[in-house]
């Protein structure tokens, strides 16, 4: 089309091709078309006004869209999955790689080192590393509520075009891998999650605005239990001592909260400040208590029922978190850097020396004679403190993202970068040359967190608890990323993803009906030992003698090479009776040379299915037989069939209906 002149675009040159052309892409003077079950063809467009085929690529598949990257084109290929040739000859194009799929790959878009796929039915978007297109390896994705038909790959966000629903965003980071980390769970939060504190299998979260200190059972980490809770006025902080909880509580100063009982806490005592209380530590009997506006202030704390202040230090920052060693408080005082206060007399906090930095320190952990601090957009950094008067500098690890939160734990620190930072993992076995080794980038804005054996719970924001495992200390043997369940007829399709595997010698398929008291062992599939890729399994269990409305229960029993084993979560499919005949149109259509056809059938009875071309003559059965009620898929293959319209007629009872379908090859 000539758009010189925009109102008025006139058509100048054409051609035709064999296939049915889905997209277009230009490289030189070249347009490569994706002409679906007609290959990727080649498009000499130097004379505009006559475009000449010059090449074309036969796959297996059907070429839907296509996207460049430098001498290379990628393509979806439908079910055959996403291929890559090489393109520097448009004219002698060469495969590279491919990467199959259970699911039919329809949009593209590439960008830099990751291709995104909408996949439509179940597949979603599927994010795959094509670093090395000859060993392209899928590294992530997202399972849409609707039919993933297009896509749109734009700074940090994915635009998915899912059919009904709509438009749906995704953030692009959330799909990348997360090195050595595992995301095990979450947990709601009433308000905003800002601190995080860990006692006895509990997590103590504080929150903002709806604020409230909730009580949160994480004895098993991948299945968090919400205790009880108690409103709060605007929590910053909190620490656990023995049974009650100290919440540093905004401008409601401190709160003292008993929680022996974890399903109904209930406060005890309180003491209100001038400043907004942020943090609060305990040390002997005394609260220490880090406000953004006031300073230091010192409670003692010796009757829970009635603390009282005994002394105070003013300093130029907003103190936003401290740490207690011997009888030195190490302040984090913002903008004012890293400050030593002697507290050997709680009456009379002193200031004995301060360590400037270039950013804002907004939380401090001590190990050893080290002090680790994070120090706003400027990183972590580490200092000796073996002698507090004289702080000597030691390491510091710069980031792009703004550190706040920090815990840690044995050789790693455990840090809650703000936006996109989510959770990062430190090793800091030479403080001196610290690295990150792992990361888990949240869904929300990580505040705060708390270390347990590896686990990291995090104030994520909006979010609630975010819970995530340091697979360097805690290898997850089997990570299985989804387990799911669909009937299609008298048959159940189990269908589960793993995105990594260690010592996997394979999964048992457990099923109980209703009737049943014991679970039964269906079938085995094998594992793939261990492997850093995802793989995905499938099984099918015949349903035809349950009865309608039952409820059948499966599970998978994952079994390593020395005998151990786990039990996956409880799957259930409630087994429907269609309530009325249908006859649902062919998919896809048009197709070449095969395409599926379901049908429902609300009784029991004799039933047949036929195909017919356009004179009027049978040329398939695809079923003649009784069909107990259900509902029902057949593939049709028109492999020796010419191209051209076909009727399918289908007849179950006294219901009868005929669909048009288009074999185009």
């Amino acid at each position: 089309m000539d758009i010189s002149n925009i109102s008025n675009p006139i058509e100048i040159g054409f051609y035709d091709t064999p296939g049915q052309t889905f997209d277009v892409e230009l490289k030189g003077h070249y347009a490569f078309l994706a002409d679906y079950s007609g290959g990727l063809r080649v498009i000499d467009i130097s004379d505009v006004t006559n475009p000449v085929e010059v090449n074309v690529y036969n796959t297996s598949g059907d070429v839907i869209d296509i996207e460049f990257k430098d001498n290379l084109a990628f393509f979806t290929d439908g079910y055959q999955g996403l291929k890559v040739v090489d393109i520097t000859d448009p004219l002698n194009i060469q495969p590279v790689g491919s990467l199959s799929s259970p699911f039919w790959f329809l949009g593209l878009k590439v960008e830099g080192d990751y291709a995104y796929v909408a996949a439509w039915e179940f597949g979603g978007l599927r994010v795959i590393d094509i670093s090395d297109p000859g060993n392209m390896t899928e590294v992530g994705y997202y399972v849409t509520p609707g039919k993933s038909r297009d896509l749109y790959v734009r700074g940090n966000y994915i635009y998915i075009a899912d059919w009904d629903p709509g438009i749906e965003v995704i953030r692009n980071d959330l799909m990348l891998p997360q090195p050595n980390t595992t995301y095990l769970s979450s947990a709601n939060v009433l308000g905003r999650s800002f601190d995080v504190s860990l006692s006895n299998s509990i997590a103590y979260v504080v929150s903002w605005y709806d604020a409230n200190l909730q009580l949160i059972n994480v004895k098993d980490p991948s299945n968090p239990v919400s205790l009880g809770n108690i409103i709060t006025s605007d929590s910053y902080g909190v620490t656990v001592n023995g049974n009650y909880a100290f919440v540093a509580d905004g401008f409601a100063g401190l709160k003292i909260i008993d929680v022996s009982n974890p399903y109904s806490p209930f406060q005890i005592g309180s003491y209100s400040l001038s400043g907004t209380a942020r943090d609060v530590k305990i040390f002997n009997n005394y609260a220490y208590v880090a406000t953004q506006s006031a300073g230091l202030r010192v409670i003692d704390i010796t009757d829970l029922t009635n603390p009282i202040e005994v002394g105070f230090l003013n300093t130029p920052g907003q103190i936003f978190d401290l740490e207690i060693k011997d009888n030195y408080a190490y302040i984090a005082d913002y903008s004012e850097g890293l400050k030593v206060v002697d507290i050997t007399d709680p009456y009379n906090p002193t200031e004995v020396n301060v360590f400037e930095t270039q950013g804002d320190v907004i939380d401090v952990e001590i190990k050893d004679n080290y002090a680790f601090f994070t120090d706003g957009f400027e990183g972590l950094k580490v200092v000796d403190i073996s002698d507090p008067l004289n702080i000597q500098p030691v390491g510091s690890l710069g980031s792009p993202f703004w550190f706040l939160g920090l815990k840690i734990e044995g050789d790693y620190a455990y840090v809650a970068a703000w936006e996109y930072g989510g959770l990062r993992i430190i090793d800091i076995s030479d403080p001196a040359n610290m690295k990150e080794v792992g990361y888990y980038i949240t869904p929300g804005k990580c505040r705060d967190l708390d270390v347990s054996d590896g686990i990291s719970y995090i104030a994520n924001w909006d979010y609630g608890l975010g819970i995530v495992n340091n697979d360097l200390l805690n290898p997850i043997p089997v990570e299985l990323v989804s387990f799911s369940v669909e009937q299609t007829g008298n048959e159940v399709q189990l269908s589960w993803i793993t995105a990594t595997e260690i010592n996997n010698q394979g999964f048992e398929i457990e099923k109980k009906s209703a009737n049943d008291d014991d679970w039964a062992k269906l079938g085995f599939m094998e594992g793939n030992g261990t492997t850093t890729e995802m793989h995905y399994y499938s099984f099918s269990d015949n349903i035809s003698s349950v009865i309608f409305k039952d409820v059948v229960s499966y599970r998978l029993k994952q079994i390593d090479f020395d005998g151990s084993y786990e039990y996956s979560k409880v799957i259930e499919v409630k087994v429907n009776q269609p309530e009325k005949y249908s006859l649902e149109q062919n998919y896809p259509n048009p197709f070449n040379p095969s395409t599926k056809i379901k049908f429902s059938i609300s009784k029991a009875g004799h039933t047949s299915l036929e195909v017919y071309n356009i004179l009027g003559d049978e040329v398939a059965t695809l079923v003649n037989e009784e069909k107990p009620a259900g509902l029902y898929e057949v593939e049709f293959n028109g492999e020796n069939l010419s191209s051209g319209t076909y009727y399918y007629r289908f007849r179950s009872g006294t219901y009868f209906e005929v669909r048009k379908m288009i074999l185009l090859k």
